[in-house]
């Protein structure tokens, strides 16, 4: 026979089983969308394309504007 205090126990144990599921599963999905939203993007923050195509932009020559054309101008200038 089971008593009360036994009954309580086990619906205890049981929440607490739950529980710890939830938590496993919560920190799971939490990585997954932290790494969709680094790859993806959100409004605030731009996706992993969009980054590297801005750091694109900045290796090769575009007229002046980028990383490249300056580092270009500072090496003539050192040059001559």
């Amino acid at each position: 026979m089971v008593t009360i205090a036994g009954q309580i126990a086990a619906v205890a144990a049981g929440l607490a089983g739950i529980g710890w599921i939830l938590k496993a599963f919560w920190r799971a999905f939490s990585a997954i969308h932290e790494l969709a939203t680094a790859i993806l993007g959100d409004d605030d923050t731009p996706g992993l394309v969009k980054r590297v195509e801005r750091i694109e932009y900045q290796l090769n020559p575009n007229g002046g504007g980028s990383l490249f054309d300056k580092v270009t101008r500072i090496d003539e200038r050192v040059s001559e």
